[in-house]
């Protein structure tokens, strides 16, 4: 079964492309692309493989449609196991159900799913036409031409107008713009509307007519196609030009994005088609089915195993019988000769088939016409969810971009969720600045006012004048030009100038106020920083390919670009090369801390301060950035830019890490310029909405790139954190310290030891550990690797473990030291698993998807969600069982890679407390009823075998029979999934704790499963043998003395059964509307429809000597004279009453004796009672009724196939050598105003201030070496003694390990001379030698194995001290 499910969850989709691309005659070449300018001869050699401009989004064509489509259907199981019921109808002579009763529903069914998969497909071929057949304006001969998108061939030069798409990806020739810029939207590509800037190729970007560029010769070199739509590499080679120029992305022009604020652009066509970058990132979602459907096919599975009961004791049954009972046994003339074997098997297939309804054939279309309704109109319609941005002037709705994960959002029980833009707005404020170490800026954000009001504090706030652009900065030393009086005011204004110059923004004019500028950039950040300078004088007015423009109060100043060093995820920063007026060349460079401080020159004045202000910035939520500057030297420059950087730049193999390089070269000996700290708001009722969230028993991650104090400070201000929470802290640097921190935590958590409540912290350093997962130990060491082991055994210096441990001690090779103790990752599952919730800090993208891998695969049948917003939320998204995207500030990737898209945190609340909750609850209550029914029809073909000498023979007609699943039982089911409640909206929010029925599979599970069946062999009893036992005691007689036939029995059955069913599905309702009403009532009078219309064939058939005509005139005769005899007995109706009354008896006094008695009452029986007087339930009145605590969330165990959990054979550093830094205990931020991170900060080590700050035992103490004995100079010395030395903790912080190194190398020259006699200060001591001791000296441990950041404790053994 697990086989099945496992293919069943292949995207075979995207199999299939991936078969395709392998295939020969489709593979791309390695060697780079080459692309001649106006040679369509050359460009259309095959071994180019170039590929037309048409585009085709549809997943059938006319010829594959059905043969595809089919393959689409028979991909699941129960649609193969009615094919097979059909053949064996058809084509063996033992279907006791009529031939195409069975194959006839099946092709309804088929039919109904094509229909729909035509009309989706027929919508996706009509917009491929479309795009397909647009015009675009190429270039040929001296002149223009308008083709279709769809002629478009690699090596045309094409024009495109303003407004208009880009038909292919382009190389930007020239534009209408001032050298050769232009200005493009990419919101089709990655959901941005603010514009961006391109660049033509410096060396076209004058050709702006036809006949100009048509003479173009030379070539160009490229990458071959790929999805990556940030980054290009290629060089373009004119005849005219020996040199080759480079082309990076700035000069790429993407299929789907548009023009603007350009009024044309020629550019080269490059990638056409399937090549272009857009689609090559059209791929198929990943297959995502949910836990519902898969415990779906469990449960059919044992629908089935019961059938096959059914089928094996009927066979049996009949050959028994006929072996031993049959009375023609006793007749030689009629004696049945068929051997008993034959008997067996004939009998197995007839009941097969009989009993082939026990699975309801019509399921899958029940529920995903449910699904697509619950998801297209009541998510995707919901005005709840609906979010108006007044920036914008647009409503934003919810989609739901897959129906199949519906119920799936009500069983969640893991959210992660990314927090800029997730959690907070995106709408970057500058707030603060800092120059010369002096912080200006007043304003607090949320984030400062929540940690104020914890420990107690009252701010008193400014008030803020919010311009009419939302800047809300305010200090009264700086507004209004007052900067110009500050002592350190040159400094001030060569930090606006660095924020109006170092940036990639576009200016755009207003086009409804010419004085208005609009900045267009990448990032909100970037955006915020050049309209702070703006607004503080320094406004940036214009900028061209090589030249930038500003206002510096007043006075206008040009900067010649020399360069452009972009930002990335590794560099974390970003730089302009500047040439000014006066001839000058100056790096501005602006980005994290650790970075720019690392690069900086020694001894910078105000370096400390401004660091004291950056952690405080940190510890308020503040996103900080540092800038910088160095005044560089002309030729220095000059032989950097030729020598270094333009060959990186024509590098087609690794030119982003050549760039990087070369920037490295130039980006040091920083002079420190200032700092900035931007607010982002959270987004509104955050902390209501993760505190709803966690009452219904979710547990929350936020995954952030944040430093650590800024994601603590974050996680108190949403409500993630609280102050009745002990926060645990996991940020060990190696293997060995990570693994006695884990296990030490979950010791004392499982113990109590740690508090009640806790909340988790883990660095995005420990996750690399945690996660990662190695190859096997190879035998063959490294040699290296023997000598670092033959020196460790060699000395005596080592982490307070044996010798013996140093062998075993492999630190970072594989995923657990010991394969058969439990790995690291599961241990850290175990310990998050006792954790209220969890903060993943310095994270990246691939770290995400890694964490939310750790909880799906390792906790069984616990459902996650990952909630993001930007594209490196993706990977997360796609890898959790169901991804939500919030339409945000940073593009919709993560929205159309989402399954569902919201366009604020808080409506996650609704979309999983009141839709999640309640399609759970439908789509179970909606499985259940089809077995039920199914079930209770097939049980009374059971009994009726022992009526008919077990020959199979059908109770009902056949026609009718196959009627059942697709009129007389399957709309009331579709309205039921609808509209039915159990509670209203408000109290699903009142009462978060009602969401806890879907964790626990409350509704549909292998019990709920039972009792369904339990009552359709109940209903089935009652219903087969009450009219059975009323006629056997009547002599079977019905209207004029007529007796009862077996279509007069069969008839009133199923009417029974009709009504049973129809009627039961009215008892489960529990909020009637009209629909329903009009489905119940309306299907049950169909059946006695049904009877008039089968009898009108008898009268409007004509008798003509035709098959088919005599089968329709003999039903019609039969059913007029059948209903009519049957239904004109009042035996016929009292049969009817007391099947009703003794089936519902039961089921009225079960859901009474459920719903009051306390052991079974249930929460939302406590609330229906206030739905019915339209009030909202007060929560003290229902708590006195029902125990709402004791909804709880299923309780998960880790899970390892190899059974290791819990096993530990390995050990790590011994506690006691690693600090006291794992628990924040409570409240323990409140008496702290700073933190020691920064935003956009990774720098590893630097975390001693938290560990202080945030230490769950107090360290009053330590001990200190004075000295160290060696073995450097060639005498024998004297035993030194050494007493301990109190050191005050004071003192340790400012120390680091290498300072203290320092002052040991200090000390032992000072030992060696005063033993020798000899001056040895001149000696260099390397940290061999200051590591390498007497035999009688003993390290007893060593904190931690870092050698910059941390302290050491340490003293001599007592043996030596005797």
């Amino acid at each position: 079964m697990n086989r099945l499910t496992r293919l069943l969850d292949v995207n075979w989709g995207e199999k299939w492309n991936q078969f395709n691309a392998w295939l020969p005659w489709n593979r791309l070449p390695p060697e780079p692309r080459i692309i001649h300018f106006n040679d369509p001869v050359l460009n259309s050699r095959g071994e180019n493989k170039f590929c037309d401009n048409s585009v085709s989004t549809s997943k059938y064509s006319p010829i594959t449609f059905i043969p595809k489509n089919l393959f689409e259907q028979f991909k699941r199981v129960a649609n193969i196991y009615f094919l097979i019921i059909a053949i064996l109808q058809i084509a063996t002579p033992f279907s006791p159900t009529g031939r195409y009763s069975t194959g006839g529903t099946l092709i309804i069914v088929i039919l109904v799913q094509m229909i729909k998969d035509a009309y989706e497909d027929i919508k996706r071929k009509i917009s491929d036409a479309e795009v397909n057949n647009r015009d675009v304006t190429v270039v040929r001969g001296s002149s223009t031409q308008a083709i279709s998108w769809k002629e478009v061939r690699v090596g045309d030069i094409v024009k495109v107008n303003q407004d208009e798409n880009f038909p292919a990806d382009l190389i930007a020739l020239s534009s209408s713009e001032h050298q050769g810029i232009c200005y493009i939207e990419t919101s089709q590509l990655d959901g941005e509307t603010n514009l961006k800037i391109k660049r033509c190729v410096a060396a076209t970007s004058e050709l702006k007519e036809p006949e100009m560029l048509n003479r173009l010769k030379g070539m160009v070199q490229c990458e071959q196609p790929n999805n990556k739509l940030y980054n290009f590499t290629g060089t373009l080679k004119l005849d005219a030009e020996p040199k080759p120029i480079p082309v990076d992305v700035e000069n790429i022009l993407l299929r789907g994005a548009q023009l603007k604020n350009t009024k044309y652009v020629y550019g080269l066509v490059v990638f056409t088609g399937k090549h272009s970058k857009l689609m090559m990132n059209s791929r198929n979602p990943p297959s995502k089915r949910s836990k519902v459907e898969k415990i779906t096919n469990k449960m059919i599975l044992v629908l089935f195993l019961v059938q096959c009961v059914l089928t094996v004791f009927s066979a049996a049954a009949i050959t028994i019988w006929d072996g031993t009972s049959n009375p023609r046994n006793n007749h030689w003339y009629i004696r049945n000769t068929t051997s008993l074997a034959s008997e067996f098997f004939g009998g197995l297939l007839t009941f097969f088939i009989l009993y082939n309804g026990c699975i309801p054939i019509s399921l899958y279309v029940t529920l995903e016409t449910v699904k697509v309704i619950q998801a297209r109109v009541f998510i995707d319609s919901d005005l709840k969810m609906c979010y108006y941005d007044k920036s914008v002037d647009l409503h934003i709705p919810a989609a739901a971009k897959t129906s199949s994960l519906n119920e799936e959002l009500g069983q969640v029980e893991y959210i992660f969720s990314d927090k800029t833009g997730t959690l907070t707005q995106n709408v970057m404020e500058f707030l603060k600045f800092s120059v010369c170490g002096v912080e200006y800026g007043t304003g607090t954000t949320e984030i400062g006012r929540a940690a104020a009001k914890r420990r107690g504090e009252v701010l008193e706030e400014e008030k803020v004048e919010v311009s009419a652009d939302g800047f809300q900065f305010t200090d009264h030393r700086i507004l209004h030009g007052k900067w110009k009086e500050e002592k350190v005011a040159n400094e001030i204004e060569e930090f606006l100038t660095l924020l109006a110059v170092c940036h990639t923004v576009v200016p755009e004019i207003d086009s409804s106020d010419p004085n208005k500028i609009i900045y267009q950039a990448s990032s909100p950040d970037e955006a915020a920083l050049v309209k702070a300078a703006q607004h503080l004088g320094f406004v940036f007015k214009e900028r061209n390919t090589k030249k930038i423009s500003i206002d510096a109060h007043g006075v206008t100043k040009t900067y010649e670009v020399l360069n452009i060093l972009e930002f990335n995820s590794t560099r974390k920063r970003m730089s302009a090369i500047v040439k000014t007026e006066d001839g000058q060349i100056i790096l501005y460079t602006k980005g994290a801390d650790n970075v720019i401080y690392d690069r900086m020159r020694k001894d910078q004045p105000y370096a400390k301060e401004t660091r004291k202000l950056l952690e405080k910035h940190a510890a308020e939520g503040l996103r900080t950035l540092v800038c910088a500057k160095v005044v560089l030297d002309p030729e220095a420059y000059h032989k950097w830019n030729t020598e270094v950087y333009e060959p990186a730049e024509l590098d087609l193999q690794d030119k982003k890490q050549k760039l990087a390089d070369a920037a490295e070269l130039i980006e040091k000996n920083l002079e420190l310029v200032g700092t900035t700290a931007i607010e982002d708001k959270l987004q509104d009722e955050v902390p209501e909405t993760i505190s709803t969230l966690a009452k219904a028993r979710i547990k929350i991650w936020v995954l952030t790139g944040d430093k650590q104090e800024t994601a603590i400070n974050i996680g108190y201000a949403c409500a993630l954190l609280d102050n009745d929470m002990s926060i645990i802290l996991i940020n060990a640097e190696n293997r060995g310290a990570l693994k006695t921190q884990i296990r030490t935590k979950l010791e004392n958590a499982l113990s109590g030891k740690e508090g009640s409540v806790l909340g988790l912290v883990v660095d995005g350093a420990a996750l690399d550990i945690i996660l990662e997962k190695k190859k096997k130990k190879k035998n063959k060491k490294k040699k290296d690797d023997a000598v670092n082991l033959a020196k460790r055994r060699e000395s005596t210096l080592y982490l307070g473990a044996s010798l013996s441990s140093i062998d075993t001690d492999q630190s970072n090779d594989d995923d657990a030291d010991d394969p058969n103790e439990e790995p690291l990752r599961l241990t850290f599952l175990r310990l998050c698993m006792l954790c209220k919730s969890v903060i993943c800090c310095r994270v990246s993208p691939l770290q995400k998807s890694l964490i939310v891998k750790l909880v799906k695969d390792n906790l069984k049948g616990a459902v996650t969600l990952a909630i993001g917003d930007g594209a490196n939320d993706v990977s997360m998204i796609q890898a959790a069982h169901i991804g939500v995207g919030i339409s945000g500030k940073e593009g919709l990737q993560a929205a159309r890679a989402a399954d569902y898209a919201i366009a604020q945190f808080k409506y996650l609340q609704r979309l999983l407390l009141v839709h999640g909750r309640l399609n759970y609850r439908r789509i179970c209550k909606t499985i259940n009823y089809s077995f039920y029914k199914n079930l209770t029809l097939q049980f009374t073909q059971f009994y009726f075998i022992f009526f008919n000498a077990f020959s199979g023979t059908s109770l009902y007609e056949n026609m009718s029979l196959a009627a059942f699943n697709v009129i007389f039982a399957s709309l009331p089911i579709i309205g039921y999934a609808l509209y039915d409640k159990d509670v209203n909206d408000e109290h699903s929010i009142a009462y978060p704790e009602l969401y806890t029925y879907g964790q626990t599979n409350h509704f549909f599970n292998l019990r709920k499963l039972l009792l369904w069946i339990l009552n359709a062999i109940w209903h089935s009893l009652i219903i087969f043998f009450i009219p059975m036992g009323i006629y056997a005691f009547t002599n079977n007689t019905l209207l004029f003395g007529i007796p009862a036939s077996m279509d007069e029995i069969g008839t009133l059955v199923y009417t029974c059964v009709i009504l049973t069913v129809n009627m039961k599905l009215a008892l489960e309702t529990t909020n009637w509307n009209i629909v329903n009403f009009v489905l119940i009532w309306g299907t049950i009078a169909s059946w006695f429809l049904w009877t008039v219309l089968y009898s009108v064939f008898y009268w409007v058939v004509p008798k003509v000597d035709f098959s088919v005509f005599n089968a329709l005139k003999y039903l019609g005769m039969k059913y007029y004279f059948l209903f009519y005899t049957t239904s004109g007995n009042a035996l016929f109706w009292l049969s009817l009453i007391l099947v009703i009354v003794m089936v519902f008896g039961r089921d009225f006094a079960w859901k009474s004796a459920v719903r009051y008695l306390p052991f079974s009452k249930q929460l939302y029986h406590v609330l229906q009672p206030y739905e019915k007087i339209g009030q909202v339930a007060d929560r003290k009145v229902v708590e006195k009724q029902f125990d709402v605590e004791k909804l709880q969330a299923p309780t998960r165990k880790a899970y390892d196939k190899f059974g290791r959990i819990g096993k530990y054979i390995t050990q790590g550093t011994p506690i006691e050598h690693i600090e006291g830094n794992e628990t924040v205990p409570k409240q323990s931020l409140v008496d702290t105003q700073f933190g020691t991170g920064y935003a956009f900060s990774q720098r590893e080590g630097e975390k001693e201030l938290i560990e202080e700050l945030c230490s769950g035992t107090q360290r009053s103490g330590a001990i200190q070496p004075q000295s160290l004995l060696t073995n450097v100079h060639p005498i024998i010395l004297d035993p030194i003694t050494v007493g301990p030395h109190i050191v005050e903790e004071n003192d340790i912080k400012k120390k680091s390990k290498r300072k203290i190194k320092k002052e040991m190398k200090k000390e032992m020259k000072k030992k060696l001379t005063k033993n020798t006699g000899d001056d040895i200060s001149g000696i260099e001591l390397d940290e061999e030698d200051v590591e390498t001791l007497d035999t009688d000296t003993h390290i007893v441990g060593i904190v931690d194995s870092d050698d910059e950041h941390d302290d050491i404790d340490f003293h001599k053994d007592e043996e030596n001290k005797k």
